[in-house]
């Protein structure tokens, strides 16, 4: 019994530890949105959603956009490191990690370039237990939530981008779907072709023509269906304007971020 009890004791403890630590990975990210973020809700044109880059920078001089899903838990600083992609695995946005972290923080793959000028641009987060982060991709399967969630946005210094999504691929780790570039204008059209033969959702217009497509962004996690599953939620760019509060972002890259 008291073997038993030691055991339930030390159960109790480890799933309070897990609780905590993602209470306060949400409410870190919480304070940070609520700082730094102006959704679209709030405004009336795209120009108009603004980003506090000063206060983002004063706390992780890696970010370089915010991605943002309305009506979903996705809003979120986005961070990169040159050839790094495993920092972030296990740091947070604010430098925090350890045994009351987990979340890390959402980053551009670490060999595209920060300016978002890639044909396509992946970003990736972990799929956590609570739903934050990018967990809410693997329900883009659904039809309905797919179409109701179609809309990404991914704002930087001197862009505020819009995209629309039009495919969902569960796939697997070995599974190499990171592209920078492509020798040409047909393996493009063959790449964007392929991921909307394999998606599990499609818009209710229909798939758009690939060769139609611009730039593309790609939201990338663990999907718990499969063993090293993963879920890929694609979508193509449709507007790209200048924030209107553009005059006064402080940007810390010498290169600058252009609409590529």
């Amino acid at each position: 019994m008291v073997i038993a009890a030691l055991v339930f004791v030390c159960a109790m403890a480890n799933l309070g530890l897990i609780a905590y630590s993602y209470w306060s990975d949400s409410n870190r990210y919480d304070e940070i949105s609520d700082t730094a973020f102006t959704p679209a809700e709030e405004v009336d044109a795209l120009a108009d959603m603004k980003v506090d880059w000063k206060a983002l920078r004063a706390i992780n001089p890696d970010v370089i956009a915010w991605v943002y899903v309305p009506d979903t838990p996705i809003s979120y600083p986005v961070c990169w490191r040159k050839d790094d992609n495993q920092t972030y695995l296990d740091v947070n946005f604010d430098g925090a990690h350890g045994v009351f972290t987990g979340a890390g923080a959402i980053f551009l793959d670490g060999e595209a370039k920060p300016d978002f000028s890639c044909p396509v641009n992946f970003l990736f987060g972990h799929h956590m237990n609570d739903g934050s982060m990018f967990a809410c991709l693997s329900d883009f399967a659904d039809a309905g939530v797919f179409g109701e969630h179609r809309e990404v946005y991914l704002l930087t210094p001197d862009y505020n981008y819009q995209f629309t999504a039009f495919a969902l691929v569960r796939t697997v780790g070995t599974d190499y779907l990171v592209m920078h570039d492509f020798a040409n204008e047909a393996e493009r059209v063959k790449y964007i072709a392929d991921k909307e033969e394999r998606s599990l959702a499609t818009p209710d217009e229909g798939s758009p023509n690939p060769k139609q497509m611009g730039k593309l962004l790609a939201l990338s996690t663990c999907d718990y269906n499969e063993a090293d599953g993963r879920a890929v939620l694609f979508a193509s760019l449709v507007d790209a304007v200048e924030p209107a509060a553009k005059a006064s972002n402080v940007v810390g890259d010498a290169e600058g971020y252009a609409a590529g």
